[in-house]
């Protein structure tokens, strides 16, 4: 709020890959993201990120867990 106060502007971008990710092999992807594409630290990142995740949902007091 302190930006648009200012009167400068300000921007989001939000991107939600969880779907994306899962339609593709992720050793494939993160091989070519660091062999053919030159992209060093993101691999890794990307790595912590697809290992092991799990999602859930809150509705009122009640937990959906998906693996």
């Amino acid at each position: 709020m302190q930006n648009t106060d200012k009167g400068l502007l300000t921007c989001s971008i939000f991107l939600d890959l969880a779907k994306a990710l899962d339609t593709v092999n992720h050793d494939t992807l993160l091989h070519k993201l660091n062999i053919q594409y030159g992209i060093k630290g993101l691999p890794l990142l990307l790595k912590n990120y697809l290992e092991n995740r799990s999602h859930y949902v809150v509705i009122n007091d009640s937990t959906l867990n998906f693996g």
